[in-house]
């Protein structure tokens, strides 16, 4: 219920598909945020954003 209503409310505010997906992305990764935090490397960050990334576009496609 609660994410339908997010949904219905981005639909007005932010038209474009591609906001929208990247608004979810931005919140998936700051739900991560303390597990990035513990990675070492700018490297390691930069390959555990890109796989947050790749999974949120292949959930996608499947839907």
């Amino acid at each position: 219920m609660k994410e339908e209503i997010k949904s219905k409310i981005s639909d007005k505010i932010y038209p474009n598909e591609l906001v929208r997906d990247l608004m979810d992305i931005n919140d998936i990764i700051q739900n991560k945020r303390s597990e990035l935090e513990q990675l070492k490397t700018r490297e390691e960050v930069v390959n555990a954003t890109s796989k947050i990334v790749r999974s949120y576009y292949d959930k996608r496609k499947n839907e």
